[in-house]
């Protein structure tokens, strides 16, 4: 929906701050996914995201439980990993496409292996380790993804 825009972060702190922009423009109803190998930052950005919306609980990728869910400030947030998934029918199984609704805010980490029954979001976040630091690209699929992109272009 728009040309992609890449970012490279040189820490956490800059894949938190990162998370920052990126939470101010969230609406309700919109999905994010994450992809990139493991330590890439997912799970620190979404903190990032959840620390701006003001949690200051724990946040810790769930990578057993599959999705930590957050009420912050009349908002509605599911973090999901989905690494150890072993079959996307597990996501219904488990009672989990509630959580992909107008009210919610889905953050999904590894969207792949749920894309034969969810293959689209507002915003795709591929992360990719460049040597000690990480290149980040955002990239819309709706008019809300690309809304927000716009967003945090224009605060970096």
């Amino acid at each position: 929906m728009n040309a992609p825009k890449e970012y490279h972060l040189n820490d956490e702190a800059d894949t938190t701050s990162l998370g920052a922009k990126i939470a101010k423009h969230l609406t309700s109803g919109m999905t994010i996914f994450l992809s990139g190998q493991l330590g890439a930052g997912k799970t620190c950005l979404t903190r990032g995201i959840l620390r701006e919306l003001g949690y200051h609980g724990s946040v810790k990728s769930p990578t057993y439980s599959l999705v930590e869910t957050y009420a912050i400030n009349n908002k509605k947030i599911s973090h999901f990993d989905f690494y150890r998934l072993s079959a996307a029918e597990e996501l219904f199984e488990a009672g989990f496409e509630e959580h992909f609704s107008e009210e919610n805010i889905c953050i999904v980490e590894w969207p792949e292996k749920i894309a034969t029954v969810i293959d689209t979001a507002d915003v795709l976040i591929q992360f990719e380790i460049v040597g000690t630091s990480r290149k980040i690209t955002l990239e819309s699929e709706t008019l809300m993804g690309k809304k927000l992109i716009e967003g945090v272009s224009h605060e970096i």
